[in-house]
């Protein structure tokens, strides 16, 4: 993923608690989930400061228009405090350079205001009004989906507000066995905090114990099932992940790909002098389940495993060229990588 040009919302929370509030936040982007914590930070910062349910408006950008916000942003609190307007639905305003009165604002905003747009999507151009003085006012922030590290480190940040401790590594496990998707990953954090009580850290054991006790299957119950290959309980399990999961068929073909690209390179690794953890990382693995990779690559022998890979290739071409449904693409990717 290329890194943004624009802040992150991402930000905003470093930003409030070293006290800098904003009078303006325009947040937009593909990912809501993003957009929505960070709304939700802004409002818990802000509240103590509106004194009044008076100073407290919401508005949609469907039924209202831009000046009207501008005309209320400019109206005094009832009382003492701030004002706090949000915009939801701010993507179906209609903004313009002749929007004037709002580029004004930008520039010289209420102090006592803290208004707030909800843009879902992407803005297009910047260099033209109103978003150009947005973005050089600072006001401008973007939510992206968040991959790899990016994901991780919000995975660790999000469990140590919540008083739990994470490592980077059962971080990336959280992910290979949920998926990335932040609303399915907080829903099983929330399941993993509830089962831990008062242990502070998020071991590897509690998220499998967890994954167990839910009776729910995870990528990894498929890596072993296919590892001791086990084809009719391989099929079982993929299947299962397929109707269960939110990893999808795109993703599981991508976590098989990982995973028999790290079975080509344990028997280089086994010649090292590396430790467990080092060969681990290097196959991307959990150092839990490393002996596991080397037993599995010794089973089925550099051959297999390569044909193995070519067959999730072929699998990977028929879910973008093809019309045949994810299942029985699916069956007859563990049929070729498991043969009679």
């Amino acid at each position: 993923m290329s890194k943004s040009k624009f802040p992150s919302v991402i930000d905003i929370k470093s930003e409030l608690k070293s006290k800098l509030i904003k009078p303006i936040y325009f947040l937009f982007g593909e990912d809501y989930f993003g957009i929505n914590e960070a709304t939700n930070f802004i409002k818990k910062t802000i509240e103590p400061f509106v004194l009044s349910d008076f100073n407290k408006e919401n508005f949609y950008g469907s039924d209202i228009e831009l000046s009207d916000i501008i005309s209320s942003s400019r109206t005094f609190p009832f009382g003492d405090g701030k004002k706090l307007i949000l915009v939801k639905k701010a993507d179906e305003l209609k903004f313009s350079a002749k929007d004037v009165d709002f580029i004004n604002y930008i520039k010289t905003p209420s102090d006592f205001t803290v208004l707030i747009f909800l843009y879902e999507g992407k803005i297009g151009r910047t260099d033209v009004e109103p978003f150009k003085s947005l973005l050089k006012q600072g006001y401008l922030y973007e939510s992206t989906e968040l991959r790899g590290e990016s994901l991780t480190k919000w995975i660790i940040n999000f469990s140590e507000e919540k008083g739990k401790k994470i490592s980077n590594q059962n971080a990336e496990l959280l992910v290979d066995i949920v998926g990335d998707n932040r609303v399915l990953i907080e829903a099983q954090l929330e399941k993993i905090f509830e089962y831990l009580t008062d242990q502070s850290e998020i071991t590897f054991e509690a998220i499998i114990n967890l994954a167990t006790k839910l009776k729910t299957y995870t990528i990894f119950d498929l890596f072993n099932a296919l590892d001791n290959q086990q084809k009719e309980n391989s099929l079982k399990i993929a299947h299962n992940l397929l109707d269960s999961s939110d990893i999808g068929l795109i993703g599981i073909v991508a976590m098989l790909n990982k995973h028999f690209t790290a079975l080509l390179k344990i028997d280089e690794l086994e010649k090292s002098t590396l430790t467990k953890e080092e060969k681990a990382r290097i196959t991307g693995t959990h150092p839990f389940y490393y002996q596991g990779l080397v037993k599995a690559a010794r089973l089925y022998g550099s051959n297999q495993i390569l044909k193995a890979i070519e067959a999730i290739y072929k699998a990977d071409v028929l879910i973008k060229s093809s019309a045949i449904d994810e299942k029985t693409i699916l069956s007859i990717l563990i049929a070729e990588i498991l043969p009679d």
